[in-house]
């Protein structure tokens, strides 16, 4: 009977967390698209532009995501421990949290050549402010979604 039981609990959950991670994904992609139809719009990108930068700034935001990822784990892991660390332990936190500002710095001027070799200097100029305006507006929708809610 308690492996029955077991057995139902851990389907259950499984079910549960697909669907979290069901959610979070489609809200990334819902995200992902507007990003892309909201850029297009601002930079008015012609097909053949669109058709040549989307893949490669897909690829950078990707890359710059993975460094967010890794500066929140870094950070997480500082309030975690913070008690119990030591100085030395603190200090390596630190060290590496500049050191994946250092790398985001460098992706965004590797990937600023690369986008300039796709897009007129003005167009690239327009990215820059449109994906500002882009995060004002998604914040915008997140604060009218609660407080909706």
């Amino acid at each position: 009977m308690k492996k029955i039981i077991i057995l139902i609990i851990t389907i259950t959950l499984s079910y549960v967390t697909f669907g979290q991670k069901n959610n979070i994904d489609k809200r990334k992609e819902t995200i992902k698209a507007e990003r892309i139809a909201f850029i297009t719009s601002k930079i008015d990108l012609t097909p053949a532009e669109a058709q040549k930068f989307w893949p490669v700034y897909n690829e950078y935001i990707n890359k710059q995501e993975d460094i967010m990822m890794q500066k929140r784990k870094n950070m997480r892991n500082f309030i975690k421990n913070q008690d119990n660390l030591t100085d030395k332990q603190t200090q390596d936190i630190i060290d590496k949290l500049i050191l994946l500002k250092r790398q985001e710095c460098n992706l965004f001027e590797d990937y600023n050549k690369k986008i300039e070799q796709i897009l007129p200097i003005k167009k690239v100029a327009l990215l820059y402010h449109s994906e500002k305006q882009f995060k004002r507006y998604l914040m915008k929708k997140m604060q009218s979604k609660k407080r909706h809610n």
